[in-house]
């Protein structure tokens, strides 16, 4: 994510330059994100996660509280007007959006987007106080407008940072699910959990690999984009730079 944030600032830096840069990774271990706003104390068990060595991470973007485990990770850093023709958050979900919708529908996922008003299937449980639900549940559990949803449950999370020229947009797609630790590290109930959210791995009939869900992604960023996608490798100042931004986000 470190290397997320230098992608950004070097494209709020080149205004005059416009670059749309995609990115999808996985993570070494599991690992807990938090959004920019967060309060470790109030958005994570901090006790269980260090007697079980889960690292947490700030991220730049906002949100709640990310488990980083079986998951695939994206990142869209851009200044290009022509391709994001607005300063809207919103709109930018929505043409982001599309291009994710598009590239699940690819590899067989029947995909809605959320019009935010969703209602969660089970009411949790009395011993929740408000103020738990309000700060303490996970991302996952509630749904964004233009974020996706997979046959009622939500599968992605996104978040998004808005500097003056560029922005960075992250997301997280459940692959599969250890529910168990979820529900350890954000102090969820796991049966709310289960009831708001899905996989990728539950909802097809057929085993898919990691590669060819990331193969549907960037073919449905260049369909919906018509774009052409170049891979590209980081330099090594580049790298030298998000290693000195990388100890800001630990946490």
């Amino acid at each position: 994510m470190a290397i997320d944030q230098r992608l950004l600032l070097a494209a709020e830096r080149e205004p005059f330059r416009p670059q749309t840069v995609l990115r999808l990774y996985k993570w070494s271990v599991p690992t807990l994100s938090l959004g920019y706003a967060q309060k470790p104390e109030e958005a994570a068990d901090l006790d269980f996660c260090r007697r079980q060595g889960v690292p947490l991470v700030r991220r730049p973007t906002g949100g709640r509280a990310v488990l980083h485990d079986m998951e695939l990770t994206y990142a869209v850093i851009s200044n290009d007007s022509q391709t994001f023709p607005t300063k809207s958050n919103l709109e930018t979900y929505r043409q982001i959006a599309g291009a994710l919708r598009m590239g699940l529908e690819r590899i067989g996922l029947p995909i809605a987007l959320s019009n935010g008003s969703e209602r969660l299937k089970i009411i949790p449980p009395t011993h929740m106080e408000h103020n738990y639900l309000r700060t303490r549940v996970p991302c996952f559990t509630s749904p964004a407008r233009y974020e996706l949803l997979c046959r009622g449950k939500k599968i992605m999370g996104s978040a998004q940072r808005r500097l003056r020229h560029a922005f960075l947009q992250h997301g997280s797609l459940l692959l599969d699910c250890n529910l168990d630790l979820l529900a350890a590290v954000t102090r969820s109930d796991k049966e709310f959990l289960q009831s708001s959210i899905t996989t990728v791995r539950q909802q097809r009939t057929e085993a898919i690999s990691e590669e060819d869900v990331a193969g549907g992604l960037c073919s449905g960023f260049t369909a919906y984009f018509s774009a052409t996608l170049a891979e590209a490798s980081l330099s090594e100042a580049e790298l030298d730079s998000a290693q000195e931004l990388a100890g800001s986000f630990r946490l």
